[in-house]
């Protein structure tokens, strides 16, 4: 039995590991490698740059840039981010494990793929809590 709560057992010695090495460890939506330190553009849009070295950071079109030298859009003291690869449910079912509905995406990709179905969540636990506060519990559906 896998540790993860509705994941099969094999979820982190087979399906993960396989669905990494489709996506040659890198987020299948924007690109961005597994594990690198990056600074994303003010407007937190599309554009980031992969730190290659202490002080030197390479934009997605392979050109490399310092510090001193860094594009307005970016902070002057940016904040890095440490990218982390998750494989996406795209369908959002944990038990749906084929190969064509599973994504290797970094932590914003997830986020945006997910964002419908955790504004669902939020206002479904809103209204909870509130017919909590208000006395009408429901005990069935």
């Amino acid at each position: 039995m896998s540790s993860l709560k509705g994941y099969p057992a094999n979820w982190k010695t087979v399906i993960r590991p396989r669905i990494l090495a489709r996506a040659q460890n890198k987020c299948e939506r924007c690109g961005l490698p597994n594990h690198s330190t990056i600074i994303r553009s003010l407007d937190d849009g599309d554009d980031y740059l992969i730190l290659n070295s202490l002080s030197i950071w390479e934009t997605p079109d392979g050109t490399w840039v310092r510090m001193s030298e860094m594009p307005e859009e970016f902070e002057a003291q940016p904040r890095t981010t440490k990218v982390v690869l998750t494989i996406a449910h795209l369908d959002h079912d944990i038990t749906h494990n084929t190969d064509d509905n599973l994504q290797a995406l970094c932590q914003r990709c997830h986020l945006l793929h997910d964002g419908e179905l955790h504004a669902r969540h939020a206002a479904e636990t809103r209204r909870c809590k509130m017919e909590v506060a208000t006395g009408q519990m429901r005990l069935i559906e």
